[in-house]
């Protein structure tokens, strides 16, 4: 192997999103990294350093096969630290592995910042405003599958929050479905029929809004 070139800078716009030579793992913005002269090949600067070398078989500037005793450890800064359930290097400070998703914290619980899940928000807003028009009907299912949306997101991901939120969505939920079936059911005819025309009257406005909700979600969502 020739004299091994490298370029190490801060990862930026131009090489983040691309993976490492050696682990795979997508480059991050900020992140040491380090780009070999001879193939232009995108690196973490830990993982150069790991492996003394270029994580491209082609290049000239990998290294030649470790012979060495099995087992041995892993080389880590004093920034670093391997994640206990996947065995990737981390940083010494994360509370939660951005690998496997997992806490990585000594007694298990995470303490970060938390964020109120998107779907919490949106089982709250939708049974809320069941209450106050005529499309209960359409309203409370839609509030009350929101509630168990959330309730799964934050049991899966410890940065979010709002279970009380979701929990409250879906009583309103229910709420709405009752009122509205026990209107149908008891009120006269005429009632019954004057509030078949609003949510006739209602519907297309109703169902341009729905609509409008869903398409800004998945235009969020885009990376």
């Amino acid at each position: 192997m020739t004299e091994t070139a490298v370029r190490e800078l801060k990862i930026n716009k131009r090489y983040a999103g691309k993976p490492c030579a050696w682990c795979g793992d997508e480059l991050l913005i900020g992140d040491d990294g380090a780009i070999c002269e001879a193939c232009e090949s995108s690196h973490h600067a830990r993982c150069w350093q790991q492996h003394s070398g270029c994580g491209l078989s082609s290049c000239v500037n990998t290294p030649l096969p470790d012979l060495g005793l099995p087992g041995q450890l892993r080389r880590l800064r004093s920034d670093e630290k391997t994640c206990r359930h996947c065995d990737k290097i981390i940083y010494m400070n994360a509370d939660i592995c951005r690998h496997c998703g997992q806490i990585v914290t000594a007694d298990g619980v995470y303490r970060g910042e938390q964020t109120i899940a998107p779907e919490a928000k949106l089982s709250l807003m939708y049974s809320i405003v069941g209450l106050f028009c005529c499309l209960g009907l359409v309203l409370g299912p839609m509030g009350f599958k929101n509630g168990m949306d959330a309730k799964k997101a934050i049991a899966a991901d410890p940065r979010l929050r709002g279970r009380s939120m979701a929990i409250g969505g879906q009583v309103i939920g229910v709420i709405d479905i009752v009122l509205w079936l026990g209107t149908l059911v008891l009120s006269p005819p005429a009632m019954s029929n004057q509030m078949a025309y609003w949510a006739g009257y209602l519907a297309i406005p109703f169902l341009a809004f729905v609509g409008l909700v869903f398409f800004l979600r998945w235009r969020l969502s885009r990376p």
